[in-house]
């Protein structure tokens, strides 16, 4: 696969998307982005977040998409 990268030339640094999502400026950050179904494991990563929030106490565990498991998700959240 390929991508058209420059039209990233200008995309905006590290700090400055984060703080456009309102995102911490210094937190580790697990972004999955995806379709919310059920063969692709969210609930683990899901169940996993406590895990590694034992070890990493300030990590930001983001889920992004649509689909037939959003609510299930969402209620296991």
């Amino acid at each position: 696969g390929g991508a058209e990268v420059t039209r990233f030339i200008d995309a905006p640094d590290r700090r400055a998307s984060r703080q456009q999502l309102g995102w911490s400026p210094t937190a580790p950050i697990v972004l999955s982005v995806r379709r919310l179904e059920r063969r692709m494991g969210l609930d683990r990563l899901i169940d996993a977040a406590a895990a590694i929030r034992t070890r990493v106490p300030d990590v930001e565990v983001v889920i992004i998409g649509e689909g037939a498991e959003r609510g299930v998700l969402e209620r296991r959240v």
